[in-house]
């Protein structure tokens, strides 16, 4: 059989009731999958939650912010932080509270993306395995698994965009679209 002959023979057994299509998945897999739920909205949905999860980045800049001489103090203490410890503190606390209310909006997704996992990765190589190796002696795992957060979900906002539910979709009319 041709292969035009082939493709023609599997178009007309694809459309006959009862034959599945090969690029359909069986309806027992799909169920197990939850590829039901595979979609623009429930992607959507879902980077927006993973935007809301950088709320929290708001609050500890906050913190940082109203104890600053002590934050300040403790970045003295850190081989890289002693080099200039004020500008440091600085540098984290707006990132922090700037970083936190714009992905958490959706406002300059990516770009602030980007700058998250810039901070993070500075802090993890110059703060944290400094300060308490690799591994985290009481608890087990990584002892920045935090800043390994912030980091990793900077990057991934970088490389999705925001999703429509943000203010940089309203901002460039794709609201009703998806901006990745």
């Amino acid at each position: 059989m041709s292969t035009a002959a082939h493709e023609n023979a599997t178009r007309l057994s694809d459309d006959r009731p009862g034959v599945r299509s090969k690029e359909e998945p069986h309806g027992l897999l799909r169920l197990l999958t939850l590829d039901y739920l595979n979609g623009e909205s429930m992607r959507d949905l879902g980077l927006l939650l993973l935007r809301l999860a950088t709320l929290p980045l708001f609050l500890h800049g906050w913190h940082k912010l109203h104890g600053f001489d002590g934050f300040v103090k403790f970045l003295g203490t850190v081989p890289l932080g002693e080099l200039a410890p004020g500008l440091f503190g600085v540098l984290v606390v707006a990132g922090q509270l700037l970083l936190g209310i714009a992905i958490t909006l959706g406002l300059f997704t990516r770009l602030s993306g980007v700058f998250l996992a810039c901070m993070f990765g500075f802090i993890i190589l110059a703060v944290n395995i400094p300060t308490n190796g690799l591994i985290n002696a009481k608890m087990g795992g990584l002892s920045f698994e935090p800043a390994l957060y912030y980091f990793v979900l900077g990057l991934v906002l970088f490389l999705t965009g925001p999703g429509r539910y943000s203010l940089d979709a309203a901002l460039l009319g794709r609201a009703g679209r998806r901006t990745a």
